[in-house]
Protein backbone atom coordinates (compact mmCIF):
# COMPACT_ATOMS: atom_id res chain seq x y z
CA UNK A 1 0.00 0.00 0.00
CA UNK A 2 1.07 3.59 -0.53
CA UNK A 3 -0.36 7.09 -0.38
CA UNK A 4 -3.07 7.41 -3.01
CA UNK A 5 -3.04 11.14 -3.77
CA UNK A 6 -0.51 13.97 -3.52
CA UNK A 7 -1.26 17.62 -4.24
CA UNK A 8 2.00 19.63 -4.09
CA UNK A 9 3.79 22.74 -5.33
CA UNK A 10 0.69 24.87 -5.83
CA UNK A 11 -1.35 22.08 -7.46
CA UNK A 12 -5.14 22.14 -7.31
CA UNK A 13 -7.40 19.07 -7.26
CA UNK A 14 -11.16 18.54 -7.09
CA UNK A 15 -12.35 15.04 -6.11
CA UNK A 16 -16.01 14.17 -6.67
CA UNK A 17 -17.40 10.94 -5.24
CA UNK A 18 -13.95 9.42 -4.73
CA UNK A 19 -13.18 7.32 -1.66
CA UNK A 20 -9.53 6.81 -0.72
CA UNK A 21 -9.19 3.62 1.35
CA UNK A 22 -6.21 1.81 2.90
CA UNK A 23 -3.49 4.34 2.09
CA UNK A 24 -0.14 3.93 3.88
CA UNK A 25 2.91 6.20 3.94
CA UNK A 26 5.39 7.65 6.42
CA UNK A 27 3.48 10.96 6.45
CA UNK A 28 -0.12 11.50 5.41
CA UNK A 29 -1.24 7.95 4.76
CA UNK A 30 -4.10 8.52 2.31
CA UNK A 31 -3.80 12.07 0.97
CA UNK A 32 -1.01 14.64 1.13
CA UNK A 33 -1.61 18.34 0.47
CA UNK A 34 1.70 20.20 0.74
CA UNK A 35 3.13 23.53 -0.35
CA UNK A 36 2.01 27.11 -0.66
CA UNK A 37 -1.05 27.49 -2.87
CA UNK A 38 -1.83 23.76 -2.98
CA UNK A 39 -5.55 23.00 -2.68
CA UNK A 40 -7.81 19.97 -2.43
CA UNK A 41 -11.60 20.17 -2.60
CA UNK A 42 -13.59 17.00 -1.84
CA UNK A 43 -17.26 16.73 -2.86
CA UNK A 44 -19.01 13.61 -1.62
CA UNK A 45 -15.56 12.06 -1.10
CA UNK A 46 -13.75 10.53 1.88
CA UNK A 47 -10.43 9.25 3.20
CA UNK A 48 -10.58 6.27 5.55
CA UNK A 49 -8.59 3.38 6.96
CA UNK A 50 -5.32 5.08 6.00
CA UNK A 51 -2.16 4.96 8.12
CA UNK A 52 0.83 7.25 8.64
CA UNK A 53 3.63 5.03 9.97
CA UNK A 54 5.62 7.90 11.53
CA UNK A 55 4.08 8.75 14.94
CA UNK A 56 4.27 12.46 14.02
CA UNK A 57 3.24 11.91 10.43
CA UNK A 58 -0.55 11.80 10.62
CA UNK A 59 -0.98 15.40 9.48
CA UNK A 60 -1.96 15.54 5.83
CA UNK A 61 -1.67 19.31 5.39
CA UNK A 62 1.75 20.97 5.44
CA UNK A 63 2.84 24.37 4.17
CA UNK A 64 6.21 23.10 2.94
CA UNK A 65 7.94 26.30 4.03
CA UNK A 66 6.77 28.18 0.94
CA UNK A 67 5.12 31.05 2.80
CA UNK A 68 1.34 30.38 2.23
CA UNK A 69 -0.80 27.58 3.39
CA UNK A 70 -2.33 24.67 1.53
CA UNK A 71 -6.12 24.42 1.62
CA UNK A 72 -8.40 21.42 2.05
CA UNK A 73 -12.17 21.80 1.76
CA UNK A 74 -14.86 19.14 2.10
CA UNK A 75 -18.28 19.74 0.49
CA UNK A 76 -21.46 17.68 0.23
CA UNK A 77 -22.04 16.00 -3.16
CA UNK A 78 -23.74 17.97 -5.92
Amino acid sequence: MSRAIEVTDGGKLLLRRVHVINGRATHAGGVLVEGAGSALVMEGASVRDSVATDPWGSSSIRDGGGGGHPRVEKRPPR
